[in-house]
């Protein structure tokens, strides 16, 4: 449930109103990380601090400049 909420908001709310692709992708690999680890089963996972956060936003902008760029250069596909 919580992945489809976090998709929905992605596709609607992110993609396509204005923000570049990386830039929206960033926003939602980064809450979607810290969400879902937030959640965890496992308590000490739970604990939001710099370090995880950081962490998150490493990757989440990482990806997104990866997907990007693998996008526009190999597939030749323009993104929003």
């Amino acid at each position: 449930m919580i992945a489809t909420v976090l998709c929905i908001g992605y596709g609607v709310v992110l993609v396509g109103h204005g923000l570049p692709f990386w830039l929206a992708s960033s926003i939602y690999v980064t809450a979607s990380i810290l969400v879902f680890q937030r959640i965890s089963p496992n308590l000490a996972e739970r604990r939001l601090d710099l370090n995880s956060v950081t962490k998150a936003l490493v990757i989440g902008v990482l990806s997104s400049i990866v997907t990007w760029l693998i996008f526009e250069e190999v597939f030749l596909v323009r993104l929003p």
